[in-house]
């Protein structure tokens, strides 16, 4: 059910893949890292023809959603891997897509650097995630109740800097704004469920959240309904992407 929910993250994905039209690459082997339903795999495959595709998750039942749709000509391989604990050799790859997945990580700096010593010299890195913006409605109807029900989110500027710590050169980072609307609390709770969009922060509550916390947070975000729907997941979006330095280790 994950694809008829997942609405931003492939308008998302859809617009990071256009991007690559602004950059001079040839990969020959492609790593889609957090690939889900394999959508964005098939679209590197479309685009990079003759290039190898490997499609990576976290979760077996996405990849084996991802194998049943692939290509039958197409040469992809998946990958069970964690974005944090990559299993590559080093310089495997000369792109690494990664769409609305480092927001999962507690470690940016640490998953960065792995991607780095995963790319070839010169080669790609091009990835979205969520900036701090992201579900900043929902946060204000939890605050004063669980200020860490809602996973936190990375500012563009100190992703920036740990591009450049990780030994990338030249990023490009860009900003944009979506606003999906609801027709109630729940409805928003039952989207960000159906995309296993959990909080994953470090450090996060890990006890049951009872009927009347639910209910305060219910009524607090009422106060951010306009013309009869509420402005949920009114989210910023960071496209971004970034050479690794021939230097890199």
């Amino acid at each position: 059910d994950y694809d008829a929910a997942a609405v931003l993250q492939q308008r998302v994905e859809d617009e990071n893949l256009r991007r690559l039209d602004l950059v001079r690459v040839q990969p020959q082997c492609v790593l889609d890292i957090g690939c889900g339903t394999g959508r964005g795999s098939r679209a590197l495959a479309r685009r990079y023809r003759g290039a190898r595709v490997v499609s990576a998750d976290l979760a077996p039942g996405m990849l084996r959603v991802a194998r049943r749709r692939r290509r039958w000509f197409a040469r992809q391989a998946f990958v069970c891997a964690d974005l944090e604990q990559l299993p590559f050799a080093a310089q495997s790859f000369d792109l690494v897509h990664a769409s609305l997945v480092m927001q999962w990580c507690n470690d940016l700096d640490a998953t960065l650097r792995g991607l780095a010593g995963c790319l070839r010299p010169g080669g790609l890195l091009t990835f979205t995630t969520f900036g701090p913006d992201t579900l900043h409605e929902l946060r204000g109807a939890w605050q004063g109740q669980d200020d860490t029900h809602v996973s936190a989110f990375i500012d563009m500027h100190d992703i920036g800097d740990a591009l450049g710590r990780s030994g990338f050169e030249t990023p490009v980072l860009d900003v944009e704004s979506y606003c999906l609307t609801y027709a109630t609390f729940e409805d928003v709770a039952r989207d960000l469920k159906a995309i296993g969009a959990r909080n994953a922060t470090a450090g996060r509550s890990r006890g049951l959240t009872g009927r009347a916390a639910w209910a305060r947070a219910r009524e607090a975000y009422e106060n951010w309904r306009e013309d009869g729907r509420l402005p949920a997941v009114a989210s910023s979006k960071l496209a971004q992407w970034a050479d690794r330095a021939e230097q890199a280790q």
